[in-house]
């Protein structure tokens, strides 16, 4: 009778070790899941910002070739000093 006991417990305690392995795992996953949901949101906000970026420089490139005293100006009215 105390041997059956013994082995019930010995299956019981392999069969907890083994759920514990299984938790283990699921708590690894689940936290390699919410790491890769914060590495996108970064990734988002990194693409957004450079898009910003992106257009204020072409604004200002943009600025400063057609503007009142841009450069295509100064070009052509240096083209025609020098005729």
């Amino acid at each position: 009778m105390i041997k059956k006991e013994l082995e019930n417990q010995r299956k019981n305690l392999q069969q907890i070790q083994q759920l514990e392995l299984k938790n283990e795992k699921t708590l690894k996953e689940i936290s390699k899941i919410k790491r890769l949901k914060r590495a996108k949101g970064i990734t988002l906000i990194a693409l957004i910002i450079t898009i910003i970026v992106l257009l204020i420089l072409a604004g200002v490139t943009i600025a400063t070739l057609t503007g009142e005293n841009g450069i295509l100006r100064q070009a052509s009215k240096a083209k025609e000093e020098t005729r």
